[in-house]
């Protein structure tokens, strides 16, 4: 089983497909056992084989079942009508992104810009927590061992050449943001992208964040900041209506205070 889920995690974003050494080797395993998975796996249409360039793919299932639970989640419900208005107030990109176990991920939008250039990232992806402003935002309300954990779990590389390298920096940015309540980003997790995130808190955790991204090319921090009372609102907003819709199926953040035999501090 674990296999069968890391295949799908490996070919997850895969344009071109992966051949069946390739999963082997990103899996762990031998050739004839990833082949015996993969079979499987393309029995029950989850991925299928190009019979011409022997490459595996996933199929539109597996996107099916993403859009299934983000269905069950209510979003367009509890969430949508809320981006919208930001949206439409700011006309700049709106991102909502919900905390699930040891990462964010995006999981609503909504797009206000009437210009020609639009900041979109891909639905479902997980958030780079050290280089975003909504990762950073959520980053900052959880006791800092743990921060820096999530992020070395989850890979602490660069993501643009003004991506945070070092965990030094990275302490004494979760401060300043815990400071002063929001998150930015100039430039380091996408060039030419900036962006400002507050995280959305329920029942006293960090359940998630909204933010705000605009190209450089007509923003600056200090204009998108502008939008920070709008931000928190909708955030306020959003923590209302959120245990009612997702408490269930979006699972609590894993770190060492949660995890079984210590005290929660």
């Amino acid at each position: 089983m674990e296999r069968s889920l890391a295949i799908l995690d490996r070919l997850a974003g895969q344009r071109a497909g992966l051949r069946l050494v390739e999963i082997a080797e990103a899996v762990g395993c031998d050739r004839a056992s990833a082949l015996r998975i993969l079979t499987a796996m393309e029995e029950h249409g989850f991925i299928f084989r190009d019979p011409l360039s022997e490459r595996y793919r996933l199929t539109f299932r597996v996107t099916a079942l993403g859009f299934r639970h983000l269905e069950a989640a209510g979003v367009t419900q509890w969430a949508q009508p809320i981006l919208d208005d930001l949206a439409a107030e700011t006309r700049e990109l709106v991102r909502l992104a919900a905390a699930e176990r040891d990462t964010l991920r995006w999981i609503g939008r909504a797009q206000g810009a009437a210009s020609t250039i639009i900041v979109d990232p891909a639905q479902g992806k997980a958030v780079p927590l050290h280089a975003t402003a909504a990762g950073k935002a959520w980053l900052a309300l959880l006791p800092e061992d743990d921060a820096i954990e999530l992020v070395l779990r989850q890979g602490f590389h660069p993501q643009t050449t003004r991506t945070i390298r070092t965990l030094p920096e990275l302490r004494a940015e979760l401060r300043r943001t815990r400071e002063r309540g929001y998150g930015t980003a100039n430039e380091e997790a996408d060039d030419g992208v900036l962006a400002i995130a507050v995280a959305i808190v329920s029942d006293g955790r960090p359940v998630g964040t909204v933010s705000v991204a605009a190209p450089t090319a007509r923003a600056t921090l200090a204009t998108l900041e502008r939008w920070l009372p709008q931000l928190r609102r909708a955030a306020d907003q959003l923590a209302v209506t959120w245990g009612p819709y997702v408490a269930e199926l979006i699972p609590e953040p894993v770190t060492r205070a949660s995890r079984p035999g210590r005290e929660r501090r």
